[in-house]
């Protein structure tokens, strides 16, 4: 894994009536993750476990039981033939028992604080190493898995734009002066858009491909549920177009700079449009790069009660989201045509816009 903490501690021994387990358990070795956070734990153990806090594996679960520690839930799930792996909540005792492998369910695994993924060590993967479909692993090592054709912009993560051999990314930005009186934006915890933003204001940052070829794929983007900003006048194969306006302060110190999005970009008010795509299933992996870095991608909108986001192959993702206080004083523009998934908040005008946020397992 790319971030982690392994640990092994002495010699600890227990038993149930089925099985003993024994675990090998020595010395403490930690690694922090981007800006010092923990973001992963592993433990090896002889009985050939090993195991990840803060992710679990999702639409695998066939017995929701209890335990009193996460040793004793993977335990359990070893001595049932049907069991493979095992999620266990800390705060709870909630054990999960599941029926699929670590390593052949990539991608099902999500970002999930607070729970411990349990699963049979491969002898020859080892513990925390996670492969990527061998299909997808095929087409990186080949370089077949570039990003697709067409122009397009992404929101900017903390990291910087993806790294890309086949082109450069232009980047720019739009600066939000939001409502100053009684200024409430907000986002979610844990958020990794690059700042700044702040209670009564927000800059948008941008990473934009304005070459339709790159050279390194000659791919379309795949059918999906997602979106990304468009650039020019239209979208990539397959894409519909829409738009979301902001309405910022009256009078306000709105500005840009570099390369921006298709929109309007006025003194006191935004639209930046945005191209999706809306043919496919989400539940259905598509092939993005998984490793250039981390990315951002929309969820469309839908008539779903919650925000559901694009698997990726050899990608977990995590939504994230910002609320943006705009001004009190006018009705906004409701968004128009297809868009990211958009949320009316308290206020007349204010709203949350949706993130998935995507990092290499």
């Amino acid at each position: 894994m790319p971030f982690g903490l392994l640990i092994m501690f002495g010699w600890n021994i227990w038993f149930n009536p089925s099985v003993l387990l024994i675990a090998s358990l020595s010395g403490i070795k930690a690694s922090r993750g981007l800006g010092g956070v923990t973001t992963s734990l592993e433990c090896e153990s002889i009985s050939g476990w090993c195991s990840v806090v803060d992710f679990a594996m999702t639409g695998r679960v066939y017995r929701s039981t209890l335990a009193s520690s996460h040793r004793l839930c993977w335990g359990a799930c070893e001595v049932q033939p049907r069991c493979l792996s095992a999620n266990y909540a800390l705060q709870n005792g909630t054990c999960e028992l599941l029926d699929a492998a670590y390593y052949d369910h990539s991608d099902d695994i999500r970002e999930r604080r607070g729970w411990v993924l349990s699963y049979s060590r491969n002898n020859t993967l080892g513990c925390g190493r996670r492969p990527l479909q061998s299909t997808h692993q095929d087409k990186e090592s080949s370089g077949a898995v570039g990003w697709p054709l067409g122009t397009y912009g992404l929101p900017m993560p903390i990291a910087g734009c993806p790294a890309n051999a086949s082109f450069t990314w232009q980047t720019g930005s739009r600066f939000h002066d939001t409502e100053n009186s009684e200024s409430n934006n907000e986002w979610s915890p844990d958020i990794h858009l690059k700042q700044p933003y702040e209670r009564n204001d927000m800059m948008q940052h941008f990473c934009m491909k304005t070459v339709k070829r790159s050279g390194a794929s000659d791919r379309s983007w795949p059918p999906g549920k997602y979106c990304v900003f468009r650039y020019g006048t239209t979208c990539p194969e397959g894409m519909s177009s829409g738009s979301i306006y902001w309405d910022d302060q009256d009078g306000g110190t709105n500005r840009k700079s570099g390369t921006l999005p298709s929109g309007t970009y006025r003194d006191s008010d935004t639209r930046i449009d945005y191209c999706c795509m809306t043919t496919g299933d989400l539940s259905q992996p598509i092939d993005l790069p998984s490793s250039g870095g981390s990315f951002y991608l929309f969820p469309v909108m839908s008539d779903m009660p919650d925000v559901q986001c694009q698997r990726v192959h050899g990608m977990i993702f995590s939504v994230e989201w910002f609320k943006w206080d705009n001004e009190d004083h006018r009705s906004t523009s409701p968004p128009d045509g297809a868009h990211p998934y958009y949320q009316k908040v308290s206020g007349p005008n204010n709203f949350k816009i949706y993130y998935c946020y995507y990092r290499a397992l």
